[in-house]
């Protein structure tokens, strides 16, 4: 090995499946929330039952939309610090960015994927060890489908919940959904693409940690000389 980690390796583990599991919690509470928009288009806004129906689909994905964003939150950040510890330099994000740029208004439209790209590359397996050997990998295109889905949906969604028409609403509502749940389909393979990349990550880097053990009774190589003083000079003959 010939460099040093900046930052521990800890393998992605229960943080990828919760991760994959929370994301997918979001498309079912998407879901609920159509059911209960469409079954109270025709109530009246009095009924205090249809407005009980309402409150409960809106608070319910409320409540899994930010659980599903901090889980995947935590574990991009966790994906983020294990690159410093493969050997990658000259990153553009620090893994406190790959966070941040999620809550920058604007720069929340393309900063976030670059950052999620960056971290693929870093995961490189075949880079373990070379610095800059990440700046060679690439990224798979269902990327750019998932990222292009999660604006459209946020789009939809923020559009959905604007609109005073119901019917226009609940519309809007399920297109929304469409959008996330192919946008969820993109991202459980990435998650756990990215997670098996620096699982293999992980190996190679202890292989190389390893240091192989002398066979018994092996004291150097033909020439050498264990005595004090005797390696001082390096271009010194055999003794």
């Amino acid at each position: 090995m010939n460099y040093a980690p900046t930052a521990p390796y800890r393998p992605l583990g229960w943080r990828t499946t919760a991760a994959c599991v929370a994301i997918g919690g979001t498309i079912v509470a998407h879901l609920l929330s159509d059911v209960a928009s469409f079954a109270t288009l025709g109530a009246s806004e009095e009924d205090l039952g249809a407005a009980l129906a309402q409150l409960a689909g809106g608070v319910g994905l409320l409540g899994a939309s930010i659980l599903a964003a901090v889980i995947f939150l935590v574990w991009f950040h966790r994906a983020a610090v294990n690159v410093r510890a493969f050997g990658a330099t000259g990153l553009q994000f620090t893994p406190g960015w790959c966070v941040g740029w999620w809550f920058v208004p604007l720069a929340s439209l393309w900063k976030p994927l670059a950052a999620v790209k960056e971290v693929w590359r870093a995961s490189e397996p075949d880079g373990v060890g070379q610095p800059y050997g990440w700046t060679y990998a690439r990224t798979p295109g269902i990327m750019n489908l998932w990222w292009t889905t999660y604006v459209v949906g946020n789009i939809l969604g923020n559009l959905s919940g604007r609109i005073e028409d119901r019917q226009a609403s609940a519309v809007l509502g399920v297109c929304c959904t469409v959008a996330n749940a192919v946008c969820a389909a993109c991202v459980i393979p990435i998650i756990r693409g990215l997670a098996r990349r620096q699982e293999e990550c992980g190996e190679r880097l202890a292989r190389a940690w390893q240091a192989p053990a002398a066979p018994p009774g092996y004291s150097g190589p033909p020439g050498y000389d264990a005595r004090p003083g005797a390696l001082d000079n390096p271009y010194a003959p055999p003794r």
